[in-house]
């Protein structure tokens, strides 16, 4: 992470992936002061470098000071500083999260699968969860774009879109190294190093981080080691190459590696048999567990990406991103998260090949701005699940023999190999209608094609040692395959009604294609593929900024109509993916920045969502009216920075946030849930320009709060829920050279 007196340097106004190399004298403008209410952070979101206060939609950017103020180290911590944003982190600390974004999710936790809320590094899609696992190390910015894309990010996606935009060398000789320690024994260093190999031609920045600790859940039982600990270890190499004036080009090879024991998670009810067999959480604290199942996680990803700017003329520029990703995920988990083997889980997916291809050809006419692309997508999965219930003999549950034998509980397993295609092509324009008035539409067919094959399953019983008895296959060599079609459209009207105010209004329809159930274990009629999600959406807003730049305010309200949303019902055991076939959102959200001096600056923000199933079957039972999966209905962030103290370049900045939630749902018929919470953090810095010396702290006042829970009762006896993270705080110092 860039530490403050190094972030002071960032730039603020940034070309489009580069396209324009940087002159001299914008070299100059990076020693701009820390984003502040007068500050507008240049974004590429429209992909083409605006002022995020300029761009008709509803955007939020945090620059790399903003990131490191307020404890966003990754992508789940996001939803600490953006409203209607939820994280539903079923996979704990070290793996990746699924979003929420204005309602929009997926429950869906399968390794094979993509989110409604598309993350990219660098404009690379990461199509797959092990791809998706990243930390924030080295970023200049992130943007998040709330509301459904098609017209200007590679893929078409329903929610939004999260891209992390990574240093890029600056052809300057520099760099930085951070160490922190933390309770827990949580050790964390980071840093990068820049240097000019070819003058003005070639240079090379090398970043990296690394986090661990000893497990943010204790385990009681003895010679069983803590859960939900992070041993995460990442590095990126970025070369930059200016061929010529007009061609410029990016390499980055990326490597994450996220290991250490995963989740154990709190088994908050309590079926009366498991109980009689000894479960009990009465002499437990709310992080503590008896865990008796050792669930080490292996996540692996690598890759490069391969950014090329042409500027064929004055007027018109051609841009090329290639990725190709691979990676594998295997998580061991005592999913019960008790002494007894109830639900001890086995789930991977390795053998992961991801590769897109992206061409943007872009025209600047005056008043016409016009962007014509194509973009390409495959990836393939080799996927595996192995799912183990009741199997402690003190459960005395049989279910394959009479009472009395030595098999016990029921098993599962599946395998199957799953690949996807995907091409599109997309066209976006911008006019203006008059000097102050413009008109954007755009359009976007696209095509897709999903299909597993060598689908098998088999149930069975354990042992008494734990080995498995496998009684028979219940699928033999299945498989399905789909193609979908979608044409979806873009419009909006913008008015710059002065040079401080902008409106607009905008329609945008959003498109996930279909999905396979990864959970087909007992009928071959389980491999299914589920139908494509679509979303209208449509929204008014403004920015403005007010009182001389001291205020910054921006709001915007929305409804959206989302169709066929894939979500996963249990039953039983089974857990079957499906489509509820009608949703309605609408939905209101704010921005709010003021800096009433040079050293204090206050953040307000807030959300409200009414997010509801209209036309949704669980299992022969509507259940209508019922709130989203994962949405909440209110969310505020409040946060301040104060200068206490500044001497020259030092300085001594005080930062303290807060963000509240409101009660979400984890199942569509809503029963079960985690009420409204407060999660407040802190961060003290003392900056020169040599050295940052901070100290920070999260959850403040260590609120107990579920992350994700997930209703297995009545299958297995207990209902899971994973915890939100306990208190962490640390110190961390940083030297610049």
């Amino acid at each position: 992470m860039h530490m403050i007196s190094l972030v002071r340097k960032l730039t603020l106004s940034v070309s489009i992936l580069g396209l324009v190399p940087m002159t001299s004298a914008a070299m100059a403008q990076e020693t701009a002061a820390p984003a502040s209410a007068g500050t507008d952070i240049v974004v590429t979101a429209t992909r083409r470098s605006e002022g995020v206060q300029k761009v008709p939609a509803s955007i939020v950017a945090l620059n790399a000071e903003s990131l490191v103020r307020q404890g966003v180290f990754n992508t789940k911590d996001l939803a600490k500083a953006i409203p209607n944003l939820n994280i539903v982190s079923v996979y704990g600390e070290g793996g990746s999260p699924n979003f929420v974004l204005r309602g929009i999710t997926s429950n869906d936790y399968s390794l094979n699968q993509s989110r409604p809320v598309a993350v990219y590094i660098d404009d690379g899609l990461r199509g797959l969860p092990a791809l998706e696992v990243a930390s924030f190390f080295d970023v200049d910015r992130v943007e998040v774009l709330r509301g459904p894309q098609g017209t200007l990010y590679g893929k078409n996606a329903t929610g939004g879109a999260i891209n992390i935009v990574t240093k890029k060398p600056t052809f300057r000789n520099d760099g930085y190294v951070t160490l922190g320690y933390g309770n827990y024994n949580r050790v964390d260093a980071r840093g990068a190093v820049e240097t000019v190999i070819v003058p003005d031609k070639l240079a090379v920045r090398a970043a990296f981080t690394y986090t661990h600790d000893d497990g943010l859940i204790q385990n009681l039982l003895p010679g069983h080691g803590n859960r939900e600990q992070t041993d995460l270890f990442a590095a990126r190499v970025t070369f930059a190459y200016n061929a010529s004036p007009d061609v410029e080009a990016y390499l980055r090879l990326n490597y994450v590696r996220s290991g250490g024991n995963g989740i154990a998670p709190n088994a908050i009810a309590i079926r009366d048999n498991v109980a009689a067999a000894g479960v009990t959480r009465s002499d437990l604290g709310f992080f503590q567990v008896r865990s008796n199942y050792e669930d080490p996680r292996d996540i692996e990803a690598k890759g490069l990406n391969l950014t090329v700017n042409t500027r064929l003329s004055d007027k018109l520029k051609l841009v090329s991103v290639t990725t190709y990703d691979t990676g594998k995920w295997v998580d061991l988990q005592d999913a019960d998260g008790t002494e007894l083997a109830i639900d001890q889980d086995v789930i991977a997916a390795d053998q992961i090949h991801q590769f897109t291809q992206e061409l943007r050809l872009m025209g600047d006419y005056g008043k016409l701005n016009w962007m014509v692309g194509g973009f390409y997508d495959k990836d393939s999965a080799h996927v595996f699940n192995d799912y183990h219930f009741e199997n402690d003999p003190k459960l005395d549950i049989h279910y394959f023999e009479e009472d009395g034998s030595d098999v016990y509980g029921f098993n599962e397993r599946n395998t199957f190999h799953q690949s996807r295609e995907s091409y599109a092509a997309y066209v976006r324009s911008e006019y203006e209608i008059v000097p102050t008035v413009k008109l954007t539409v755009g359009g976007r067919y696209s095509h897709d094609r999903i299909a597993a094959d060598s689908y098998n399953a088999w149930i069975g019983g354990a042992t008494v040692t734990g080995a498995p008895v496998e009684l028979f296959q219940t699928i033999a060599d299945g498989g399905v395959s789909s193609s979908f079609d979608r044409f979806t459209g873009e419009a909006g009207l913008s008015w710059q009604a002065r040079p401080t105010l902008l409106a607009y209004a905008t329609f945008h329809q959003g498109y996930r294609t279909g999905a396979i159930n990864a959970l087909a274990f007992e009928d071959p009629n389980e491999v299914n593929a589920v139908k494509p999600e679509t979303v209208n959406s449509y929204e008014i807003g403004f920015k403005s900024r007010w009182f001389g730049d001291m205020l910054t305010f921006n709001a915007s309200a929305f409804r959206y109509d989302y169709k066929n949303q894939q979500y996963e019902n249990n039953v039983g055991r089974l857990i079957l993916l499906a489509n509820a076939n009608k949703s309605r959102i609408w939905g209101a959200e704010f921005d709010l920045t003021a800096k009433p001096t040079q050293s204090l600056q206050f953040t307000v923000s807030g959300g409200w969502l009414d997010p509801k199933y209209l036309d949704i079957d669980v299992n022969g039972e509507q259940f209508s009216g019922r709130q989203l999966i994962g949405a909440s209905k209110f969310s505020l962030n409040l946060g301040a920075t104060w200068d206490a103290i500044q001497n020259g370049e030092n300085r001594l900045s005080l930062h303290a946030d807060t963000g509240y939630k409101s009660k979400i749902w984890f199942d569509a018929p809503n029963t079960v849930g985690q009420d409204g919470y407060w999660v407040t953090n802190g961060r003290i810095t003392y900056s020169t320009p040599k050295y940052d010396l901070s100290f920070w702290v999260r959850n403040l006042f260590e609120q107990k709060y579920y992350v994700s829970i997930f209703k297995y009762f009545d299958a297995v006896g207990v209902n899971e829920a994973t915890r939100g993270a306990p208190r962490t705080l640390g110190i961390e110092g940083t030297i610049h050279f």
